[in-house]
């Protein structure tokens, strides 16, 4: 395959890492296999698509998740471990993105599942790789206590554009 965006691959993509930690990629796993250490992660090949949107993420995760409302997409947004309830806003903001996009332009979501990610220290603000966006920690995550309302307008704001990408 060529890294060029006009040119197009599928991807099956298996990742050996060690068992205790969250193993993520764009699409779905179908099977994992333990020994005493390690797990292969096995995911379903990929639609075409450019290479420069593959994305794998290996590291100790808690997650929220929702579905959209008909039911076909399980959404999840992945967070340190012990910080979870800062994956709410941005879950529910996703939920009703992908709901009001399939709606709208009458096209349902390609995938089965959409993960939502944050990465310490992320270049970018936030990247639509297809079925596994990641985001800057300080967009994607929201105290729902303390976090001001500046700060839920940029998750929202940048959640929903990631989704319209996809």
């Amino acid at each position: 395959c060529f890294d060029e965006p006009a040119f197009k691959a599928t991807f099956k993509i298996t990742i050996i890492a060690p068992k205790d930690r969250t193993v993520l990629s764009n699409m779905r796993v179908t099977s994992v296999s333990t020994s005493e250490t390690e797990k292969a992660t096995v995911f379903a090949l990929t639609p075409k698509m450019s290479t420069y949107l593959l994305c794998f993420v290996v590291g100790d995760y808690d997650y929220v998740e929702s579905t959209s409302t008909d039911g076909r997409v399980k959404v999840r947004v992945y967070t340190p471990v012990g910080q979870k309830e800062e994956g709410n806003f941005a879950l529910q903001v996703a939920v009703k993105s992908v709901d009001f996009l399939q709606n709208y332009l009458g096209v349902k979501y390609p995938l089965t599942k959409l993960d939502l990610i944050g990465i310490k220290d992320f270049g970018s603000g936030a990247m639509e790789n297809w079925g596994l966006m990641t985001f800057q920690e300080s967009i994607l995550y929201i105290n729902e206590k303390t976090s001001p309302v500046s700060q839920r307008q940029t998750c929202a704001n940048v959640v929903a554009h990631e989704i319209a990408h996809q």
